[in-house]
């Protein structure tokens, strides 16, 4: 079982050998580095000496959300707070134990395009060291997650128009990717297009020491994830269940950022293995504990 909570962050930046398990796989998987956890640190520590300690509301009461707790949901009106109680987000005490320096970091370096709001997909196996067999298990899990939305009450069609085709394809000699395409039987008259729902761009080895294959340069070209009618809480819980059945796959959960420009918590800016979330500290957003 997993719990949902909000977590404050270290009052200064931490060498290496210090990070979280978390941020130390963002460096691991070129997503970010070292420098750059260390400067949302002090952004994080900054606006948190910065920030009023309210003894009203914090958030309006239309404003919580649905976070992921063990196999269900949960309404975020239930946070587990620094003091181990579970309480509202309405009187939480200071701004930034809901993730808000962390969202006002991003934000100001225009947050829409930043490194963290992307989700990645990636290959962790020492037993593979080419990329065919890295394709064939990223494939192999964007069919798993495939099959699991065309199933689920999520899937309903483009315009009422049901998913025609499948396809899943894989690298040619232009681009390394691996990429899922629905194909929606479009009525007569529309037009007939190709939807990318899932594709790791530039496929190819990130990381020798760690045996990480997946897209080598997150800044230039982010990887997709976009299941039609699928809400994003919902959809974090699909991954979390499919990883299961894929033990090499490695996944980072992008922040929302359409929940932070809804004044929302922070949510996401954790990774996923086998089931199981490992959590980033230094983002100081909605994370995940045994």
């Amino acid at each position: 079982m997993f719990s949902a909570i909000l977590a404050g962050c270290a009052s200064t930046p931490l060498p290496y050998t210090e990070l979280s398990e978390g941020a130390k796989l963002l460096i691991d998987t070129r997503i970010q580095s070292e420098y750059e956890i260390k400067e949302i640190l002090k952004a994080v520590q900054a606006n948190k000496e910065k920030a009023e300690y309210q003894k009203e509301s914090v958030l309006p009461a239309n404003a919580a959300i649905d976070v992921v707790f063990g196999s269900g949901l949960v309404s975020s009106a239930a946070v587990l707070s620094d003091t181990g109680m579970w309480v509202s987000p309405s009187h939480f005490m200071d701004w930034s134990q809901l993730g808000l320096a962390t969202l006002s970091f991003l934000i100001s370096t225009d947050m829409k395009r930043h490194p963290l709001t992307y989700t990645y997909f990636f290959n962790v196996d020492p037993n593979c060291d080419e990329l065919e067999c890295t394709e064939n298990a990223i494939a192999a899990f964007f069919q798993d997650m495939s099959d699991e939305y065309i199933k689920s009450a999520f899937n309903k069609g483009h315009n009422g128009a049901p998913i025609e085709k499948v396809e899943i394809a894989k690298s040619n000699f232009a681009i390394n990717r691996v990429t899922l395409f629905y194909n929606y039987a479009e009525p007569a008259g529309e037009r007939d297009l190709d939807w990318r729902v899932m594709s790791v761009a530039r496929l190819d080895e990130v990381n020798e020491d760690k045996f990480i294959w997946g897209n080598e340069e997150p800044r230039g070209m982010p990887d997709d994830i976009g299941f039609l009618d699928l809400p994003y809480i919902d959809e974090s819980n699909m991954l979390i269940e499919v990883s299961k059945r894929h033990p090499t796959i490695l996944i980072y959960r992008g922040i929302a950022d359409h929940f932070a420009k809804e004044g929302k918590p922070c949510y996401g800016g954790f990774f996923i293995k086998q089931g199981k979330p490992i959590v980033v500290d230094e983002l100081n957003c909605v994370k995940y504990v045994e």
